[in-house]
């Protein structure tokens, strides 16, 4: 990267060798900015010609990979891809001269590797269910993929998934964690997890408006350097707008993100990760508006005015319906029931809210064999 030209190489399907490695590996030694690879059910993911080194070698140079579906990506693949490092144009059927100039245009408007990645999602990424050719084989891909790998949701969150119906908007809130470290807990981050399969499970039944959210504690900060403090929110304010994360947001996160498919590209679209600093700042300013609608403002204050648990959940989960939510889905560990109940009848009856709420409380399993959480206790609004 840098004064040169955008090179951008679009490797069509092909039968991998070395011949082709070596090729690639010349391009990449002479300036390569991106690495189309327009692939198939052949395309290797194993073996001496396996395209997932090349990727993690390129991605760690900042070059970038893209994946191209040719009749039919088999999707285990295109997940190991992505957690190499590449990033997948879903269903998109551009032909290649015109896939390469559009890449190229992009290369030359942002100079970095993420911000390349942000805007080829936005605009050439193409969701699945867009595509005649795509949509018949995409149950087998899933199936391939992910079902039997027991990558699926627990079995009463897929019923409910069943049950919903098509077009509405939908956000998955998950992988809260609440702790002086800021980190989050072995069971945040298996309820993260549980999003991330929740969210690949509802775009596989054809949910083209999916999003995973997730609310982090950063109050310990604000307690001990107020001032600090809110140049840090300001500071993840913009880190979240442009990339959907900000510093807060666990790599193991990101790292369970990939591992399902979903790459950094797409992170700005699908992840909508906040700080209870914000929160809390935007409910304080409520907390006038509910005691003029009535309410009694003792539920929502502590006896210093400061909003509690409930307010700061209620008030961002009305933040998620004004941007769209239809449904919130909240899969949380089973210690943060009181505030996310508590959340809900705030969110609902003092803030009006008319989106429905679903709660899926989550434990550690007792069977030691057993990795995967159990589902305690469910409830719908």
């Amino acid at each position: 990267m840098g004064i040169h030209p955008p090179l951008v190489y679009f490797q069509q399907s092909t039968i991998w060798n070395p011949a082709t490695h070596n090729a690639i590996g010349s391009f990449a030694a002479h300036g390569l900015d991106a690495l189309v690879l327009q692939a198939d059910e052949f395309f290797p993911n194993e073996g001496p010609n396996s395209v997932i080194p090349l990727i993690k070698a390129l991605s760690d140079k900042g070059i970038l990979s893209i994946i191209q579906p040719k009749n039919r990506l088999n999707a285990e693949h295109a997940r190991m891809a992505v957690e190499a490092g590449a990033i997948t144009l879903g269903a998109n059927t551009d032909e290649p001269p015109d896939l390469v100039a559009k890449i190229i245009s992009i290369v030359k408007a942002h100079p970095t590797a993420d911000g390349r990645k942000r805007a080829i999602v936005r605009d050439l990424y193409r969701h699945p269910d867009a595509s005649n050719f795509w949509w018949p084989s995409m149950g087998m891909d899933y199936q391939l993929a992910f079902v039997n790998e027991g990558k699926i949701p627990d079995k009463s969150v897929r019923e409910y998934a069943d049950a919903l119906p098509m077009g509405p908007s939908i956000v998955i809130n998950a992988g809260h964690f609440d702790n002086p470290a800021m980190r989050p807990d072995a069971l945040s981050t298996k309820t993260f997890e549980e999003g991330a399969k929740l969210l690949k499970y509802l775009e596989a039944k054809g949910h083209g408006d999916v999003k995973l959210s997730v609310l982090v504690n950063d109050m310990y900060e604000f307690n001990a350097d107020p001032q600090a403090a809110r140049k840090a929110f300001h500071r993840r304010r913009d880190q979240y707008r442009r990339t959907g994360i900000h510093d807060l947001f666990p790599e193991s996160y990101g790292n369970i993100l990939r591992a399902y498919g979903i790459d950094s590209g797409r992170w700005p679209q699908v992840v909508q990760s906040r700080t209870e600093t914000g929160i809390l700042f935007a409910a304080r300013q409520a907390l006038p508006l509910l005691n003029a609608a009535g309410e009694d403002i003792s539920i929502f204050a502590s006896e210093n005015g400061a909003p509690v648990c409930r307010t700061v959940a209620g008030t961002y989960f009305h933040q998620l319906e004004k941007k769209g939510a239809d449904t919130i889905i909240h899969l949380y560990p089973f210690e943060h029931e009181c505030s996310t109940r508590g959340g809900i009848m705030t969110a609902t009856q003092a803030y009006g809210g008319s989106a429905k709420h679903a709660l899926f409380l989550y434990a550690p399993s007792p069977d030691p064999k057993r990795d995967a959480p159990i589902v305690l206790r469910s409830g719908f609004m």
